[in-house]
């Protein structure tokens, strides 16, 4: 019998559609609601050649005629955002055709037939009203998107008949493309990186993107400065800017740079996805925007008046949103505690936590500001549900389609905190050689940085951006800009040594594929055609890379070098350049030399500016290097005698010399001390170890020329058994051999560091 019926009724259809005269579809978004099922709707449901007969028919209808076939409306919950009801909805959508299909199915007595019309594919001017005033008809779809564009009317649209959820538009001349897999039961939309289709990003329902293009399956969007080719039309909805709300960006009365975000949610009222704005603060604005202009942008960097993108006004790259982890903060515990304190939020769970965030940063290597930053803003400023009941203030493992269900739990507020730090950061995501996602080391957007494959939301690293911001403004402006930035512009490597022949540590893009361009880097000097780096991988004392370790990251081991014509600044900063004119970046012992340097242990040749690092060490220099270095007071002998006769008191060296002999380091020759002499590689051993306090601490390496007797084996055997030397290739250690300037900052940098 209910066959019968539904072949009674789309008898009385064809009937219908030899007499209304109106067009394949209403055109009045806002008035009209009709259901048809297809196989988009039925969201991959399949179904037999009769069924797909029918749903392909075109079921016309006019203002006073609608038509329901056995009340399989569509309806949609307003608030998308709630997963759980958004998917209990869809599986029951599913059912409801499922029922249907089976009917048929079942052996049809009838022979299907084919509903025509005058043509499926309609030329319409979009009104602010979200209705459609018809142009003309088409049978095919490339016809019809020809007329448009021939249409002087900006708001020209192609429309489809044939689709039921929403304003049935495949193609216009300005709009947005609004992200609503949501049709067809998914919680977010995968697209793919154009070039490299094995390489999917995703983003959330509800989110508005740039349109460049359409064809009557597919659509080109851009978002995040990728351009998006062939994505399912069934999967988005295309808004004509007369009935948008688009993103934009503005400064504000107090100059700071203001996001303004376009979230759309679907009406069952209107069978339309209404937009909304809400905002969020990124940083202070750039100087070449104006007050409360609209500006627009598809990447965040490259700014336009316009949102056809070609009146470009600037370009700006905000300094938090590419500020690698790899940085420290110039904030304290009590500092960051003293910022969580201004929330006045007495249930949050970061209160008091400043020092775990601290102790991350000094143990894993990960900004302590910028890890309290990305915490509150998964957490809530630490009063979320999740946050509260599982200590998981970062939304680990808290999918989009069950986010509280699936978080993970802690033991404590910080564990949560190492556990971020360590694995998910400095393990995973920054991990270029061995985790798929590492798309550089800082939030970052839909295209490059955690945000890639952390968050669905395409501003969820803007938005932490924003709370970093506000931290550093809070506490005083001590971060914004102290480090100078590069990003990549092709895809190279991080090497080994400053040389282009030297071994790779690590590429700067996906594991597996040649993206992203624009990889951000922290500059820490620079020379002639390198610039060393702060590494986003842990290097160790033997320059490995990923660090033996592994776990710990050494902020002054774990350094690397670039091609300078790879990378382009973003921000002006001075860069460090080496200290001494003869000691380029790519010295062996630059680091140490430097190190020495920033300490402020020597200071090289004046006259020149130079170190001369294969000059002998002299015995006067080596008891200033050695008295500065381990702290000893030297100041209150300045002007006094020595105790030598060939060290005057007014010597140079005067002041370090006899505070050295105070302390029982050096005791000269009888009465002289011969300052100017070399020093040897055995005396070091002496004067290092006393100077220090060293002791053994393993097993020594046994040199081929110093026998158990020598006089200076003990000191050789401390030094050696605590990795500060090791002697030549030979297995010997020439303990008679005068020590060069460059071998002993080599020695004392490696003595400072431990």
């Amino acid at each position: 019998m209910k066959r019968k019926r539904i072949v009674g009724c789309l008898m009385i259809i064809s009937i219908l559609l030899s007499i209304v005269s109106t067009p394949v579809f209403a055109l009045d978004a806002t008035n009209t609601e009709t259901s048809l099922l297809s196989e988009s709707n039925i969201g991959g449901v399949s179904e037999d050649k009769n069924i797909q007969e029918i749903n392909q028919e075109n079921l016309n209808t006019n203002e006073s005629t609608e038509i329901q076939l056995n009340n399989s409306n569509i309806i949609y919950d307003e608030n998308i955002s709630v997963r759980e009801q958004q998917k209990k909805e869809t599986l029951e959508r599913i059912e409801e055709y499922n029922k249907v299909i089976s009917e048929f199915k079942a052996k049809p007595k009838v022979k299907t037939f084919s509903i025509t019309s005058t043509g499926r594919f309609q030329v319409a001017i979009a009104n602010k009203d979200g209705s459609f005033t018809k142009k003309s008809t088409y049978t095919n779809f490339k016809d019809a998107k020809a007329a448009m564009n021939k249409n002087e009317n900006v708001n020209a649209v192609v429309l489809d008949t044939e689709r039921v959820i929403g304003n049935q538009v495949i193609a216009m001349k300005n709009g947005v493309v609004v992200t609503t897999a949501d049709k067809l039961g998914k919680s977010i939309l995968e697209f793919s990186y154009p070039n490299e289709n094995a390489v999917s990003a995703y983003i959330q329902n509800g989110i508005d993107t740039y349109y460049f293009d359409s064809t009557e399956k597919t659509v080109d969007i851009g978002i995040s400065n990728i351009k998006a080719k062939g994505i399912d039309i069934n999967k988005v909805e295309l808004v004509p800017l007369i009935q948008a709300k688009q993103s934009y960006y503005t400064k504000n009365s107090n100059g700071e740079l203001v996001h303004y975000v376009a979230t759309y949610k679907f009406n069952k009222n209107t069978n339309r996805y209404l937009g909304n704005y809400e905002s969020f603060i990124i940083c202070k604005a750039p100087s070449f925007m104006d007050t409360n202009v609209k500006y627009y942008s598809l990447d965040g960097i490259n700014f336009y008046k316009d949102n056809k993108l070609t009146n470009k006004i600037g370009t700006f790259y905000p300094y938090y949103k590419y500020l690698s982890f790899r940085s420290k903060t110039n904030y304290t515990a009590e500092d960051l505690n003293r910022y969580i304190s201004s929330w006045n939020k007495k249930d949050s769970v970061l209160n008091g936590k400043g020092q775990a965030f601290i102790q991350a940063q000094e143990e894993f290597g990960v900004n302590a500001a910028m890890l309290l930053a990305f915490a509150i803003h998964e957490s809530g400023y630490g009063t979320n549900s999740i946050s509260k009941t599982k200590n998981n203030i970062f939304s680990v493992n808290a999918t989009d389609s069950n986010p509280y269900g699936n978080a993970s739990v802690y033991k404590s507020v910080e564990d949560s905190i190492y556990y971020q730090a360590e694995y998910m950061i400095s393990r995973k995501y920054l991990d270029a050689n061995e985790d798929w996602r590492y798309f550089g080391p800082n939030v970052g957007d839909k295209n490059q940085g955690l945000n890639v494959k952390y968050a669905s939301d395409p501003y969820w690293g803007e938005k932490i951006t924003g709370h970093m911001y506000r931290l550093d403004k809070y506490l005083g402006n001590k971060d914004v800009n102290q480090y100078q930035l590069a990003i990549s512009n092709k895809i190279t490597h991080a090497k080994k040594e400053p040389n282009s022949n030297a071994a790779n540590y690590y590429k700067y893009a996906n594991l597996n594929y040649n993206v992203p361009i624009g990889i951000p880097i922290i500059i820490t000097a620079n020379n002639n055609a390198w610039y060393e780096i702060q590494s986003d991988m842990g290097i160790d004392k033997n320059k490995t890379a990923p660090a033996s370790f592994k776990t710990k990251y050494h902020y002054d081991l774990s350094k690397a070098y670039v091609n300078k014509n790879d990378f382009t600044l973003i921000n002006n900063v001075s860069i460090q350049n080496n200290t001494f004119t003869d000691i380029p970046i790519g010295h062996w012992a630059y680091e140490y030399i430097e190190d020495l340097a920033n300490r402020g242990i020597i200071k090289g040749y004046e006259e020149d500016g130079t170190f001369r690092p294969n000059n002998p060490l002299t015995r006067a220099q080596t008891a200033k290097m050695i008295v500065i270095a381990s702290g000893i007071d030297y100041e209150s002998y300045e002007g006094k005698e020595t105790g030598f006769k060939d060290v005057a008191k007014d010597n140079w060296a005067g002041k370090y010399i006899k505070a050295a002999k105070e302390a029982g380091i050096i005791k000269g020759y009888e009465d002289q001390f011969k300052p100017n002499d070399k020093v040897t590689r055995a005396q070091i051993a002496k004067m290092i170890s006393i100077a220090f306090n060293l002791k053994k601490s393993g097993e020594p390496v046994h040199f081929k020329d110093i026998p158990n007797n020598h006089w200076a084996k003990e000191y050789i055997d401390i030094l050696s058994s605590n990795d500060i030397i090791s002697g030549y290739e030979n297995e010997k250690y020439g303990p008679n051999d005068s020590t060069t300037r460059a071998q002993f900052s080599k020695i004392l940098s490696e003595i400072l560091k431990k």
